[in-house]
């Protein structure tokens, strides 16, 4: 075998690998710990695709964000069913801008506030 068949089949071992990974990290919803237990294998290969491989950063992104969408949707399925819990949760994160988060942020308008303290 030559060194170019040898490098060909090694990439191509490779992008198999990179694939039975990304179909474990959707059916795990791209919980790393949870696919390579469920591989078998360690993660350090993975945490080297993420540096050296755009397009498989990509698609672990992608992945990342399906599940975003699951959770989102859970979500809003708790809140329609009248889950006080989702609806507190939703109004903190989502209308924060309607002054229902837990922190209260005070701008001046682009004017110097001054302090007055007395002790």
């Amino acid at each position: 075998m030559t060194d170019i068949s040898k490098t060909f089949k090694g990439q191509r071992k490779t992008q198999l690998l990179k694939l039975e990974v990304l179909e474990a990290l959707t059916a795990n919803l791209g919980i790393v710990r949870a696919t390579f237990t469920q591989l078998g294998k360690s993660s350090t290969q993975y945490y080297k695709w993420m540096q050296d491989d755009e397009a498989f950063k990509e698609a672990v992104e992608s992945i990342k964000n399906d599940k975003k969408d699951v959770v989102e949707s859970a979500l809003f399925k708790l809140i329609e069913k009248g889950n006080s819990q989702a609806i507190i949760f939703a109004a903190k994160t989502l209308l924060r801008d309607k002054g229902y988060g837990e922190s209260l942020d005070i701008t001046s308008g682009d004017e110097p506030i001054t302090l007055n303290i007395n002790i």
